[in-house]
């Protein structure tokens, strides 16, 4: 009888495991599509110099209303999470316009670049 409850014991286990897996993994990962309150798409920091280009980089669509950030496009100097300035080499990082299927949504602006919608805290 003992060895019997032990064997149940031992599957309840199993299951719970193979149930709990999944959800961990889920909650370790920020959600897709998801800047952080310091500004990072994926670990890339979203200011600095930027290439646009026509494949691989990150997929922005630009908005009017509901963006993920704020970008003002700048001539040189950077100093905000926000500002890009565009090369055609030496980037921090690339990006490729498109209209659907985006990584992520920004709004063009004059002032106050930054985040506005970013990953859900813990």
């Amino acid at each position: 009888m003992a060895v019997e409850h032990s064997m149940n014991l031992q599957r309840l286990f199993i299951l719970l495991s193979l149930w709990l897996l999944p959800i961990a993994a889920l909650c370790a990962e920020p959600p897709r599509n998801c800047i952080t309150a310091d500004g990072r798409y994926n670990g890339v920091l979203l200011q600095g110099k930027v290439k646009i280009v026509t494949t691989g980089g990150i997929k922005v669509r630009v908005v009017d209303a509901f963006p993920d950030l704020d970008v003002r496009f700048v001539g040189s100097m950077v100093n905000h999470v926000g500002e890009w300035n565009i090369v055609p080499s030496g980037e921090d990082f690339a990006i490729r316009f498109v209209e659907h299927g985006e990584d992520i949504r920004i709004r063009i602006v004059g002032v106050f670049p930054g985040v506005k919608r970013k990953c859900p805290s813990k």
